[in-house]
């Protein structure tokens, strides 16, 4: 069977009567009432085991009555209302539990730490987690939480230094091992944190995480056959147990319900997704959910996150059904799928955080497929279909798709995307060259995605373009010892690092798309390019240069630019992608030009046509479905 490795819900380690404070009496001895309290405690941590969580509670909320500054007592509290989907007061008691946590008790630190993960990953957590580690070095869990929560927060460096650290008490770990890969590659060093993951997979073969991870870094680091990509992610499942047969058969009927709706009915889509929030999936999502309102495709969304912004409320309401399935693990989500009685099932995460997709391996749906979140295949053989389109994933020559991808290929051409803008946006400013500066290039992609060929191409184009300078905004250079180790590349290159500016991380939409006055054009990253990145440059007027290679992955940039009717601007190879970055960084009046319309032309294209490409979809999706549920009726 498929091992349930979604979030864990909640933690019930028992508890001890300790000597804090608040357990002793007035002359300074145990207070004879704690190993009372301590055994209810333990009742309803029992409780929560047999999944009892109402009456957990209720011994907890008696407890905390009598005794409100326990720490055992709140921290049992915040779990049962945590496993209860109560977030909010389960925070509220979480936070308590910072405050009353026992002096040097190592474990308490790490289960608050814990706890608070699955809600909000933030400074408080991560410092929950160090002050852990300070105290007992040689519980790796600790030291597990404490990368993962610094990885989360942006705090990439400091993660890579803790899984170092980490890796000295406990050498060879491969969860930490594995953290330290994940470190480098957001801290912009593809190459290497592909050797790291390669190196970890070889040790440990059986590994699954290590051997995703591999399979993640090699499309950064390039230079690894798409088929090695695609072999890896199969192994990841069979490692796991997802195979075709593992979950319930969906019935006959069920599949001749689906056929006949897809024919001439009302079409029940799911998606599954983490990312119904201020997120980059969310400008792709949302056109379709716009137009499928009140239409004959009725939509039901699982949300697999507990964030919730503006974005989740406003996606909310655009939603026929949404089913909260935060902090839930697979079992209950593909239960949960399965008892929605849907046509088709999309997952829009892949391999990405807090995704849902290993529910897709108990067959929940008579059609499963996957689109958007992911670039390249999941592996997973339980879908019947990967929505892409004819640029992406060809056909043929140059190469054929098909060859590394586990799901059958479905295109929806011109473009499998559809963009729709941030309401928060401005107007589109005039560029650096409008105002007399030098012309500007940049990139806001995540630093993950700056490859060392990449920076070997920017540096070749500021060579060639005089006086030109270089502007590079990601949160991961919110850190000066990165900021410095980026200028450091570009200095080995023979760029003076006064030519290159780091745009500092701002904390609203508007604010981000405001800073694309400071660049003139655009330089996608390779091999794994940008996607919204490209679309919200467009918007505000800058041009986007990139060039496709030989994977999904690779080959977005030219099925955006081709999409917005702009294919002169994606190169075939790299010194076609200098060419093109040169000749329009010394061409002024032509980036006037651009500035000047780009956002109109972006909006007028294919990318942007929210009503017929929600008519293309629904089209695929039910030829789709009538194929798969009609073979297999």
């Amino acid at each position: 069977m498929i091992a349930d490795m979604s979030q864990p819900t909640g933690n019930s380690s028992k508890v001890n009567a300790g000597t804090h404070p608040a357990h002793m009496n007035a002359g300074g001895r145990p207070d004879p009432a704690e190993d009372a309290i301590v055994a209810r405690l333990n009742q309803a941590l029992d409780l929560i085991e047999q999944d009892k969580f109402a009456e957990a509670e209720a011994i907890c909320r008696r407890e905390q009555q009598k005794h409100p500054r326990h720490p055992h007592v709140n921290r049992v509290l915040a779990n049962a209302l945590m496993l209860q989907r109560n977030f909010p007061q389960a925070m509220y008691f979480i936070d308590r539990c910072v405050q009353l946590a026992p002096p040097g008790d190592a474990m308490y630190l790490y289960i608050i730490g814990a706890l608070r993960r699955q809600m909000n990953v933030d400074a408080t957590c991560a410092d929950l987690f160090d002050k852990a580690v300070a105290i007992d070095p040689t519980h790796v869990d600790s030291w597990l939480g404490l990368t993962d929560a610094l990885l989360a927060i942006g705090r990439y460096r400091d993660g890579r230094d803790a899984a170092s650290r980490g890796l000295e008490h406990h050498p060879g770990h491969p969860d930490l091992w594995h953290n330290h890969a994940l470190a480098l590659q957001s801290l912009g060093r593809a190459e290497e944190s592909y050797r790291d993951a390669d190196a970890l997979v070889k040790a440990f073969p059986d590994y699954p995480p290590g051997i995703l991870l591999r399979s993640g870094t090699a499309k950064h680091a390039g230079g690894v056959s798409p088929v090695q990509i695609c072999d890896d992610v199969r192994e990841y499942w069979k490692l796991r147990g997802a195979r075709r047969g593992v979950g319930s058969p969906v019935s006959p009927e069920t599949r001749a319900r689906a056929v006949q709706a897809a024919r001439d009915g009302v079409l029940r889509v799911g998606l599954l997704s983490p990312d119904f929030r201020e997120h980059s999936v969310a400008y792709f999502i949302e056109p379709l959910l716009r137009e499928f309102k009140g239409s004959r495709v009725e939509t039901f969304c699982y949300s697999t996150s507990p964030h919730v912004d503006r974005v989740t409320e406003r996606l909310h309401k655009l939603a026929a059904h949404w089913r909260d399935a935060a902090l839930m693990t697979i079992g209950p989500i593909a239960d949960m799928i399965r008892a929605d009685d849907l046509h088709v099932v999309l997952d829009l995460a892949g391999h990405t955080s807090a995704s849902g997709i290993a529910a897709l391996g108990f067959e929940p749906a008579p059609v499963q497929g996957t689109f958007c979140g992911y670039p390249g295949t999941t592996g997973l053989e339980t879908l019947d279909f990967r929505l892409v389109d004819s640029l992406t994933d060809p056909a043929g020559v140059p190469f054929d798709a098909q060859l590394h991808s586990v799901e059958p290929i479905e295109r929806l051409d011109p473009c499998f995307l559809c963009y729709r803008p941030s309401d928060e946006a401005p107007d589109v400013s005039t560029g650096p060259v409008s105002r007399g500066e030098p012309p500007t290039f940049g990139t806001f992609n995540a630093l993950k995605k700056v490859s060392d060929a990449a920076i070997g191409a920017w540096a070749r184009v500021l060579k060639e373009v005089p006086g030109s300078r270089f502007a590079i905004k990601a949160q991961a250079l919110n850190d000066e010892h990165t900021q410095q180790d980026l200028l450091s590349r570009f200095e080995a290159l023979g760029i003076d690092r006064s030519r290159v500016r780091i745009i500092p991380s701002t904390p609203t939409s508007r604010e981000h798309l405001e800073k694309y006055a400071g660049i003139d054009i655009a330089l996608d990253t390779f091999p794994y390019n940008g996607t919204t990145t490209t679309c919200e440059a467009l918007y505000m007027g800058v041009p986007v240069v990139c060039f496709a290679g030989d994977m999904h992955a690779s080959r977005v940039g030219l099925s955006l630019l081709t999409g917005a009717g702009l294919p002169e601007l994606c190169g075939v190879d790299i010194d076609d992608y200098v060419r093109i970055a040169v000749a329009l960084g010394n061409d002024v009046p032509r980036m006037k030009s651009l500035r000047s319309r780009l956002r109109q032309t972006l909006l007028a294209s294919a990318v942007c046509d929210q009503a017929a490409y929600a008519k293309r979809f629904e089209a695929a999706l039910r030829a789709i479905v009538i194929r798969v549920a009609g073979r297999e009726a």
